[in-house]
């Protein structure tokens, strides 16, 4: 979702930086500094940030900002002058002065000790180098974390003279002696940070009962609460209670489009993801005063006792949203709350405007598919062909690989990078940077099929339950709903005349959590669920949510495709599986109950979701190496459904929950099934079967997952090799296929015993073996001398003195991204946070370049001769600093004209993957 509000800076620093100072917890720094260490990060417009604004009078005005850089942007398109430069100088800086957020500070925590010490407060002195000038001296004092931050080990502080001040409006006059788990009421204070933009408020909301209902239905029932391994118990009449509106309610569809016009959206979406105090989920569209019109009735009452005429009810709450209603005497208390502290109902995410056509499927989905290898190769097909297809470099095609088959008519198309300079000017096809980009993607295209992330037709909706059953319970009527058990509805689906999908829910630990349904539209869907058009339905009356990891309606996505080889690959029926539920202690919280919680957490007892996931489908590999339904096929196939018991074990840490076992050591390490001198026959049993089954190692497609599996794989064939070369005068690879000494085959066992891949014959294994094996000799075509170098800059002409100074710079960025690149492979960055860090180095870096030179297209120029000229440099590195710069060149060549393609039933131009495209062409400005 975009932001109406820019995103503001705060200081993210690891507590050690603190802990190493002296005096200690006083840490002085230079704006300078952060900014290099790339410890000044964004965060986007919340309801604590917007708090604070106003309580601390920082100033921050987004008027402010937007003529700032408007003023910026007008300089910019000057000559260049000193006065220019020193004018954008002065603007970066009140800019920065803007949005920086001194009175939050977010803290990575890089010993569990530090943690305590630093609740007792530090101070941070934020100072500017080049003048001495300080921009802000504070101390602080443990405010709160989030869901997202504990789990990274980060915490956030607080300026102390405003934490008793903020504390109360985020209690929002609640009642203090309810009794709560101290982690979930932790997380629903937490919800103030989300990223959000206020949107019209109003009083008229209903709050109303979750419709809640017993079911029967055969399960498999894992317990973990006496044993380190779960047991598993098949009940064919488990009673379970099925919350139908877990998180989800309505929004009047003429209210919406209030709510689409604040957001500055060009439609109005299905619905809403929402905050307000206490309250998080979703709100659908739904015609609910119609549906109550229909059954002659006006009037209802909210969970109060409250009655209200419908017709002037805008939204409809349930409780699972409105966390805390129970610590409110009534709405109207709520509302009067919420108006003195500043809530309202705000936005943080919408339904899109049009649902994506193709997404690609993950490892996780499809690494347990009943394949064989034909059907391997026919799951693929699509994909392979699509990247030999691409290798053709026509311009059009290119344009559909690179942006997706979703484009239409009225799609904002303009980006400041290649693929729009592409729709402007179909000849840079041959374009170095551009013909280097996508062979990037393709290699990329190619590593990313290894790793099972491969399109199908489908893509990500989000869910609520059958609506009706919502509208009838609030109206007092019987619950009965549209849609039957084992039905759902999804209008996308619907469109295209697909009655079945397979589903998945991520993060997915076993088979045991896809769901086939079956898809039903009639008339009554037709009318009642016109709005939801970009959303899926599920029925209220089986244990789907069960199945999909516990699944509710707060703002979950699922993925569905109707891919006839993932179709083929689901026959096997495996039951649900749930969980036996696990309770914390309620108690009146306190500071120290949030302490208590976050250091339960911080301690890292428990292995976390993605670590349990990846033993998961380590396991699931190793499988393959038995025949199906074997004592130890069996047998592993009980460990991975178990793996979701112990990954619902890290879901229930942070809600204070206390863990008494771990995942199984006896599953993946041979040490812990070493036989000791008192073991029973019955136990050295065990431990030699349990050997034979230990999965320690990753599976051999991992080395396209993550880089350093990939180094650590390579680094250690390469050193065997040469000792085999030298030993035996083999290569590793002929000792491995057919050892003839003894100590050859010690050689092979030794080998195997240390590489950290599994060569299993898994599917996802196979999917590897045989991508690699269709592309191994791909050849990419290199580009030619670039000649296209004038079509990107302008006749403007610029002073050899600035270029002389923006070489430097340019050449200490890339020594700077070299470094920070062995950075991220030491720490195993993940990519969003890659990205973050490139895009707050490049947004520094082109501040400092436009005070050398301040007029952005003679800067572009600049770059395009350092970049394109000299050979060996980054022409990357101008794409990503002058991108738009180069498409407004290009659209001033071009008259202003974009022309891309969209999907045509009848008249096209070309086809692509079986679809039928025709090129559009339009004037943007």
């Amino acid at each position: 979702m975009a932001n109406l509000f820019s995103i503001r800076k705060i200081i993210k620093i690891p507590s050690s930086m603190l802990s190493n100072t002296k005096p200690k917890q006083n840490l002085k720094v230079s704006v300078e500094e952060l900014k290099k260490s790339n410890q000044l990060v964004g965060l986007a417009s919340n309801y604590i940030i917007r708090t604070l604004d106003n309580v601390a009078q920082t100033g921050y005005c987004e008027e402010k900002i937007r003529m700032l850089k408007e003023e910026k942007r007008k300089i910019t398109k000057e000559k260049v002058s000193k006065q220019n430069k020193e004018k954008i100088v002065k603007i970066d800086s009140d800019i920065f002065c803007l949005l920086y957020m001194p009175h939050i500070v977010c803290i990575h925590m890089d010993k569990t000790s530090h943690y305590g010490k630093l609740n007792k407060g530090f101070s941070i002195t934020l100072f500017e180098e080049s003048t001495g000038k300080v921009l802000s001296s504070i101390k602080y004092k443990r405010f709160l974390s989030t869901s997202a931050s504990i789990k990274k080990s980060e915490v956030f502080y607080i300026n102390e003279e405003y934490k008793e001040t903020i504390m109360e409006y985020i209690n929002c006059g609640r009642d203090k002696e309810i009794k709560f788990v101290p982690a979930k009421l932790s997380a629903y204070m937490a919800l103030t940070m989300s990223s959000s933009n206020p949107v019209t408020n109003t009083y008229n909301v209903c709050v109303v009962n979750d419709v809640e209902h017993n079911i029967t239905t055969p399960v498999l029932e894992l317990d973990d609460s006496k044993q380190e391994e779960p047991v598993i118990t098949q009940k064919n009449d488990y009673n379970m209670m099925l919350n139908c509106t877990d998180g989800f309610g309505f929004i009047d569809p003429q209210f919406a489009e209030l709510w689409a016009n604040d957001l500055h959206l060009d439609y109005v979406p299905s619905s809403f993801i929402v905050r307000n105090a206490f309250c998080k989920g979703v709100l659908a569209r739904f015609p609910y005063k119609e549906f109550a019109h229909k059954h002659g009735i006006n009037r209802i009452k909210d969970v109060w006792g409250k009655e209200w005429d419908i017709n002037e009810v805008d939204i409809v709450l349930t409780t699972s949203m409105l966390k805390l209603f129970n610590c409110y005497s009534s709405w109207d208390e709520y509302y009067r709350s919420t108006q003195k502290y500043g809530y309202t109902f705000s936005v943080t995410k919408q339904t899109p405007k049009t649902l994506d056509m193709e997404r690609t499927t993950n490892y996780q989905f499809i690494q347990a598919m009943d394949w064989n290898d034909e059907d391997i190769k026919g799951f693929l097909k699509p994909t392979i062909d699509e990247i030999k297809d691409i290798k053709g470099y026509d311009w059009k095609k290119s344009l559909v690989y690179l942006r997706g088959m979703s484009l239409n008519e009225d799609s904002d198309v303009m980006r400041g990078d290649y693929t729009t300079a592409l729709m402007v000017e179909p000849k840079l096809i041959e374009d170095s940077y551009i013909k280097n980009s996508i062979n990037n993607m393709i290699k990329k295209k190619i590593d990313d099929c290894k790793k099972g992330t491969i399109k199908v037709r489908g893509n990500y909706q989000t869910v609520i339950c059958d609506p009706i059953i919502l509208a009838q319970g609030m109206l007092g009527l019987p619950i009965k709903g549209i849609l039957n058990k084992g039905e759902f509805h999804s209008e996308f689906w619907n469109r295209l005349g697909v009655d079945y999908v397979t589903s998945f829910r991520a993060p997915q630990v076993s088979f045991s959590n896809i769901a086939k349904m079956k898809l039903v539209a009639n008339d009554e869907t037709k009318r009642w669920y016109r709005y939801l058009n970009e959303m899926m339905i599920f029925n209220g009356y089986d244990a789907t949510c069960a199945r999909m990891s516990g699944c509710d309606f707060d703002g979950d996505t699922v993925f569905s495709t109707d891919n006839e080889y993932i179709t083929k690959g689901v026959k096997r029926d495996v039951l649900p599986i749930v969980c036996l539920q696990k309770s914390a202690n309620k108690v009146v919280c306190t500071e120290q109950s949030f302490i208590d919680a976050d250091k339960l957490l911080l301690k890292g007892d428990v292995e976390d979701v993605g670590t349990v996931t990846n033993r998961a489908t380590a396991i699931e590999s190793y499988k393959a190496n038995f025949a199906v339904g074997s004592k130890e096929w069996l047998e592993l196939d009980y460990r991975v459904q178990a793996c979701i018991a112990i990954s619902q074990n890290s879901i229930d840490v942070a809600k204070g929950i206390k863990i008494e076992y771990g995942f199984p050591k006896s599953w993946i390490s041979y040490k812990a099934n070493t036989i000791g001198e008192n073991d029973s026959d019955d136990e050295i049993k065990r431990k030699e079967y349990y050997n034979t089954l230990v999965c320690d190692k990753k599976p051999y497609f991992f080395i396209y997952v993550y880089d350093h599996v990939k180094k650590e794989y390579n680094k250690l064939k390469k050193s065997e090799n040469i000792r085999c070369l030298r030993r035996f005068g083999k290569t590793l690879e002929e000792v491995l296929s057919n050892p003839e000494t003894d100590e050859e085959r010690d050689t092979s066992f030794y080998y195997n015993r240390k590489k950290i891949v599994d060569d299993s014959p898994s599917v996802m294994n196979k999917i590897a073996w045989y991508v690699e094996e269709e592309f191994k000799k791909i050849t990419l075509s290199k580009p030619k001398k670039d000649e296209l170098v004038d079509i990107l800059k302008t006749s403007s002409g610029y002073k050899k003195s600035n270029y002389t100074k923006i070489l430097p710079l340019y050449q200490d960025y890339l020594k700077t991204m070299k470094n920070m690149n062995n950075v991220f492979m030491l720490n195993r960055t993940n990519s969003l946070d890659k990205t973050v860090v490139r895009d707050n180095m490049l947004e520094e870096l082109k501040s400092k370049l436009l005070s050398i030179c301040s007029n952005e297209e003679e800067l572009c120029n600049i770059l395009i001769d350092i970049c394109y000229k000299e050979i060996g440099n980054s022409k990357h590195f101008v794409w990503s600093v002058c991108g738009e710069q180069i498409v407004k060149n290009l659209l001033d060549k071009n008259k202003g004209v974009v022309t891309y393609p969209v999907l045509s039933e009848d008249d096209y131009d070309f086809v692509y993957k079986g679809y039928k495209f025709k090129m559009f062409s339009k004037e943007v400005g």
